[in-house]
């Protein structure tokens, strides 16, 4: 509800694709990370549009290291920590 589409748009570009089957061309999941906050963000229609949410649960480790690494290079990596520690699986 924060944010506005210019800025979801900015976040979605940059955020990292996720594919739970190898074949399929668009992705099943986004995850990307604003300002410590991990965000999901599911296809609505797939290449087309998404729907994103704050994330709460489980990922797969490798896009778990990607946020990391990401929640690092923004200079939120505490507030990272924070939110896994609140809301992780």
């Amino acid at each position: 509800n924060t944010i506005d589409d210019t800025k979801a748009l900015r976040i979605l570009q940059t955020a990292i694709p996720f594919r739970e089957d190898p074949d399929d061309p668009h992705p099943s999941r986004f995850f990307a990370v604003q300002q410590g906050v991990i965000y999901e963000a599911a296809p609505t229609r797939p290449g087309l549009s998404c729907h994103g949410y704050p994330w709460r649960g489980h990922q797969p480790r490798v896009i778990k290291k990607k946020l990391e690494a990401a929640a690092e290079l923004a200079g939120c990596h505490r507030e990272f920590k924070r939110w896994l520690g609140r809301y992780a699986a």
